[in-house]
């Protein structure tokens, strides 16, 4: 924080910032003008959920650079209308060696329980030749990402992974060089939820111009089904789809503008044209394409 120590030697004590209701990066000396505001960011981060602290960081307007940072537990991480955070080449993340799901370098690594982020723009780097998500969520409860943009991720926008809980609320994800949203379960070692993602909601979200799927749940490297899901109110604008197996709810109207078919063998596809009809393709050699009637908004005919 914001620490004034005198600037005469005779004179004993300092001043020191007590009254406030947020942190500002800023303080730590973070600015638009950098190449690279890691440190400070982190800084600020790490401050606001030390021992008698637990304030939000609060990232004021502008384009703020930076390598990858990280989230545990009981962070609050929000922006001020305008905020951006652009990712920049280099850095690390904690544990990187025993994660395989989240990316090389993320932009924002969570991996801790109850974290919110929210009112934030996150640039990435598309095309950059690495798997680098924008938002990685890694074995954690609680987590809720709300009203943020997600854009130019070299791989997924947002990535949940062995994950409960959680909810993707109100954001905006486009041009991501995997998926927009991906919630995945994966059969790693030491994980706290190694039962995979359960009881997430994905909810009220737009994505388009995704190279693989808009939105999309699965099981990653053999691991079980994601389960318990819910997906409802999301739009999906480009000739990606929605895509989910397991025991999940599809709910609401989720609008996918698709009129394609999925290749990948024993996957379920939730496939929405014009808000009427729905289609549910199981690809491989013992099911066939099924489509129901959307009534009220809901899918039925779903065993």
């Amino acid at each position: 924080g914001t620490v004034l120590d005198p600037t005469s030697a005779a004179v004993t004590g300092r001043w020191i910032r007590i009254n406030y209701d947020h942190i500002d990066p800023r303080w730590f000396g973070a600015s638009t003008s950098l190449s690279d505001n890691h440190s400070y960011l982190q800084a600020a981060i790490d401050y606001s959920t030390s021992t008698g602290v637990y304030k939000p960081v609060k990232i004021p307007n502008g384009t703020f650079n930076t390598k990858p940072i990280s989230c545990t537990a009981g962070t609050h991480l929000m922006g001020s209308g305008t905020t951006k955070l652009q990712l920049v080449v280099g850095g690390t993340f904690p544990a990187q060696a025993a994660i395989s799901d989240v990316g090389t370098c993320p932009l924002l690594y969570v991996n801790g329980d109850d974290v919110i982020i929210e009112d934030l723009e996150f640039i990435g780097l598309y095309n950059a030749g690495s798997f680098n998500s924008n938002i990685a969520v890694y074995d954690c409860d609680d987590v809720e990402i709300k009203n943020c943009r997600v854009q130019s991720a070299s791989s997924n926008g947002i990535v949940l992974t062995n994950t409960q809980r959680c909810k993707v609320t109100n954001n905006l994800i486009y041009r991501s060089g995997g998926n927009g949203i991906a919630v995945h379960s994966y059969n790693e070692a030491a994980v706290s939820n190694s039962s995979g993602s359960m009881r997430n909601i994905v909810s009220n979200n737009i994505s388009y111009d995704a190279s693989l799927k808009d939105i999309t749940e699965s099981p990653f490297s053999g691991s079980d089904n994601p389960n318990y899901n819910v997906f409802t109110s999301n739009i999906c604008d480009t000739t990606s789809k929605l895509l989910f197996t397991g025991t999940n709810s599809i709910t609401g109207l989720n609008v996918i503008n698709d009129t394609g078919t999925d290749a990948a063998q024993n996957v379920m596809e939730a496939r929405f044209a014009a808000g009427v009809t729905a289609t549910r393709g199981i690809s491989g050699t013992t099911h066939a394409d099924e489509t129901y009637t959307i009534t009220a908004g809901l899918i039925t005919g779903i065993a």
